[in-house]
């Protein structure tokens, strides 16, 4: 069904694909229609020219925009035409191929140019041999399948093959399913059929191999088919009275099938013919063979080649001479469908008839229904309940919380060029971002934050030896204390911690490291401009760079006495340290865990690292979810949050902005790239998530997404989401997701703690946050059936505090991924929302309207006279 792991491999909405049929699917307009459902379209090239071949895929590129597609190469067809064919799919560039008889250096020539190509591969030894080979995608076609057909038929193919794969996953290459692609075909049209596929691959997809269907024939039934010219009526009401198929063999191992027609009875009777006067065998096959040709063409185009001309036939000699190539499906169905029926049929409907027999079948053989005998097995832990009684943050375009979260509710999209003091466009921009230049020239930057060393007992001379990471850092986890009611009166902090999430080296520590280096290239001194410009070593130098002093200078100068470390997980790392400070909670080694997040790392060098691996925004704005995204843009905060359990919070009368139930962490496993998300590693900190929290997804109400702005890392995060929250049986339209990366940029390792800030004051609130940039949701999203909405502008959340339930995702290059489950605390509704406003409401009493008027003229006078009539806080 949607969402689905087959689904997230093939970057549709549903695991489906639309084989390749020759002389019936080369419309774009059908593919069209056939991506537009959410499955995956092929156009199936058979033998055209270079000219035929470039026509068809640029008319389809423009028809499908952004939509997966693919083509079908025949790769035992002539080397001139095959290779012809092929340079023009690497200029155009379709996201799949399949190569039918193809070997898997073709496929991996293909897969170098970033196209996804699967081979069909009809027996078990040749699969054996393929894997061997480095091949990953493939299909299985049985022989009920129309056109060419393979020595097996489905069922017993698919099974030996699927014994394969396990054996190949479980023993040879352990941890390679998830680098596994499997579509079954051959018989495949409704929900029973598909609902066997799913059956029979269950244990592939245990094993974290993606399976899906690929289907030919019952596109033939659609009315799609004959509105976008793939075949004419003619052709689709043969296949609908078909009453049996006929296979059309010119030689061992190469026959068609198709539905019986006038044309296979002549077949059938010229290979007689041609028998009984003694033909010899090879003259046989090639009388049959030129006897078929042209006849495909007749059946679904009603045209046919004459001299260098094609003509049309009347509907009477297309049936009568053409041939109407088809599978045993043909046999099973008698009406006409569309691709929307079709699609729900072998998704959502053979979903639930699984279901329902799993169901029946459990009954039957007295067996515990599935989820009682899941819960016995893995007893879910208690939640956590940690509780949220202090937060301090500083954003791009918010230098304290307040703002921030007025900015949220605002919609305000706080990302901007990037000042001139921090790197210069003129050397290092360039729109396509060749060589070392960024494609981007924006970002979100932090404003400008006082801060007084005196109070922290710093000397002033030390700033310039510091990373400034480390004193903002500092100033954060003060506000936060304050604000968790812990300044001005005496807290024994003996056992209160610090934990930030953060990474090493920024703009102080590289310029450092080149003071250092520099004279070894250059062989000898500095010159005196740079001797000038490059900081000097001083004692407090080597500290001031560490990563985890960030940590230690906070229990240094607030005087915490329990543990003090950064932990570093890329993107993740502040919901990474998010986690490890509730185990410190709840094993009781702490009693309060000071808990942030830190990143300045938005100097050149960063862009250029982003550029080095095509993940920034050419437009300078992450548009998470939205169908255009393409790419990241970077931002820079600093957070910290105070963390306490939940029962010493409500002993000490503390405010408590929201409770952490559960936090779950996964890796994605062994892979082909450490970047690249993986539906696995996210699918298992959701679940593991969930479950610590003892939640369903379907009690979810928001889910703050990790959400970068990348085309795949969007498509496959907000996939994933959709089968878990489905799974659980999550109503549609009943979570907003979203992300606060639309609006300041992602922050990198306080990403996690900005998401989950700003989750904490929508719990607390009871406020759903917009998120930016969404013009046409991404093509994982269906907006009849997805459990999620997104929406542009702040709305009340509409449920009880008891009711308030969310998620917040963080994820690191690495394949390590985090989500943390959080819930409303209980209690009194805030008076105020939000501390700042674009307009604030006055309301004015008086015995009549006439003194009223005067009160007001009265506040109005005052404010002229103080000049600060456009002062919001003036009153």
């Amino acid at each position: 069904g949607p969402g689905a792991p087959g689904a997230v491999a093939l970057g549709t909405r549903l695991p489906v694909a639309q084989g390749p049929m020759t002389r019936v699917s080369d419309q774009p307009e059908f593919a069209a229609a056939v991506a537009a459902d959410g499955a995956l379209p092929f156009l199936a090239l058979a033998l055209a020219g270079a000219e035929q071949t470039r026509t068809m895929l640029e008319a389809t590129k423009s028809s499908l925009g952004e939509a997966p597609w693919g083509v079908g190469v025949l790769g035992f067809a002539d080397e001139e035409i095959r290779q012809a064919q092929l340079d023009v799919v690497r200029e155009v560039r379709p996201t799949h191929a399949i190569i039918a008889g193809g070997r898997p250096a073709q496929a991996a020539a293909l897969e170098e140019e970033g196209i996804s190509t699967f081979l069909h591969v009809p027996s078990p030894g040749l699969l054996r041999q393929f894997l061997a080979a480095g091949a990953r995608k493939f299909i299985f076609e049985g022989a009920e399948c129309g056109g060419h057909v393979g020595p097996r038929n489905s069922f017993p193919l698919w099974e030996a093959q699927a014994e394969i794969l396990l054996e190949f996953t479980a023993k040879e290459r352990p941890g390679a399913a998830g680098e596994l692609t499997v579509l079954f075909a051959g018989g495949v049209h409704d929900e029973r059929s598909a609902a066997m596929v799913a059956a029979l691959a269950a244990p592939l997809t245990r094993a974290g191999v993606a399976t899906g269907v690929l289907m030919g024939t019952a596109y033939l039934f659609t009315e799609e088919a004959v509105r976008a010219g793939a075949i004419l009526p003619r052709f689709q009401q043969q296949v609908v009275d078909a009453e049996r198929t006929d296979l059309l063999e010119t030689a061992p191992g190469h026959a068609t099938r198709c539905a019986h027609s006038a044309f296979t009875s002549q077949f059938a009777a010229l290979k007689e013919q041609l028998r009984q006067a003694g033909v010899p065998e090879r003259e046989v096959w090639e009388q049959l063979e030129k006897f078929n040709v042209g006849r495909l063409r007749v059946a679904s185009k009603g045209i046919e080649r004459v001299g260098p001309e094609l003509r049309g036939v009347d509907e009477q000699r297309q049936g009568d001479e053409g041939m109407f190539m088809a599978g045993e499906v043909c046999v099973l169905r008698d009406a006409v469908t569309t691709v929307s029926a079709l699609h729900d049929a072998v998704g959502e409907r053979a979903a639930g008839r699984l279901r329902e027999r799993a169901r029946a079948l459990r009954d039957e053989l007295g067996l515990a229904p599935l989820g009682a005998a899941a819960e016995e097995e893995d007893a879910r832990p208690e939640p956590l309940r940690v509780a949220i009684v202090g937060m301090a943050g500083m954003f791009p375009g918010a230098e304290d919380l307040s703002t921030f979260w007025a900015n949220v509710l605002a919609g305000k999209d706080c990302v901007t060029e990037v000042p001139a003091e921090r790197w210069d466009p003129e050397l290092y921009y360039a729109p396509d971002g060749e060589g070392a230049r960024t494609p981007s020239r924006w970002g979100g930057f932090l404003p400008e934050i006082p801060f007084d060393p005196l109070s922290f007992g710093i000397p002033p001379a030390s700033l310039a030896s510091v990373e400034p990471v480390q004193l903002l850092a500092l100033e954060a986890a003060r506000r936060a204390l304050a604000d968790a009611g812990c300044e001005g009166r005496p807290v024994d902090h003996a056992r209160t911690s610090v934990v930030f999430g953060a990474e090493a080296g920024s703009d102080l520590s590289n310029a450092s490291v080149l003071r250092t280096v520099l004279p070894s290239y250059l062989g000898g001194d500095l010159p005196d401009a740079l001797d000038e410009q490059l900081p000097r070593l001083t004692e407090d130098s080597f500290p001031g760079v560490l990563a985890n002093v960030i940590a230690g200078r906070i229990a240094n100068r607030l005087n915490l006495g329990g543990a003090n470390y950064t932990v570093d997980a890329a993107c993740a790392s502040s919901l990474t340290a998010v986690d490890v400070a509730c185990k410190e909670l709840v094993t009781g080694t702490s009693d309060m865990v000071l808990c942030g997040g830190a990143d300045l790392h938005n100097g050149i060098n960063d862009y250029l690292l982003f550029s080095s691996v095509h993940a920034l925004s050419p437009t300078g704005r992450s548009s998470t979810f939205d169908g255009g995204a393409d790419g990241i843009a970077l931002g820079e905060g600093v957070a910290c949050v105070v963390l306490k359990r939940l029962a010493d919070a409500e002993r000490d009368g503390d405010r408590v902005y929201a409770v952490i139930d559960g936090v779950g962490s996964a890796s994605d496993g062994r892979a082909l790239g450490l970047t690249a998300p993986r539906p696995e590693g996210q699918r298992a900190a959701l679940t593991r998530a969930f479950r610590n929290a003892g939640v369903s997804p379907a009690q979810i109400g928001l889910i703050e997404a990790h959400g970068t702005g990348t085309v795949v890392g969007d498509r496959t995060e907000l996939a994933t989401l959709t089968e878990v929250f489905t799974e659980a049986g999550a109503e549609p339209g009943s979570c907003a997701v979203g992300s606060v990366k639309s609006q300041i940029g992602h922050t990198k390792c306080a990403a996690g703690l900005a998401g989950l800030i700003k989750t904490t004051l929508a719990l607390h609130h009871g406020v759903k946050p917009p998120t930016l940039h969404i013009e046409q949701p991404n093509a994982a999203w269906d907006q009849d059936s997805s459990p999620f909405f997104f929406h542009a502008a702040a709305r009340p959340w509409a449920a009880e505090a008891s009711e308030r339930v969310a998620g917040v995702s963080a994820f690191g290059f690495g394949g390590t991924n985090f989500h943390a489950v959080l819930r409303a605390y209980d209690q009194a509704p805030s008076v105020h929302s939000s501390h700042e406003w674009p307009v604030e409401l006055f309301t004015f009493r008086g015995r009549d309207e006439a003194a009223a008027q005067r009160a007001v003229a009265r506040l109005l006078e005052k404010l002229e006279r103080a000049g600060q009539a456009e002062e919001p806080d003036a009153a």
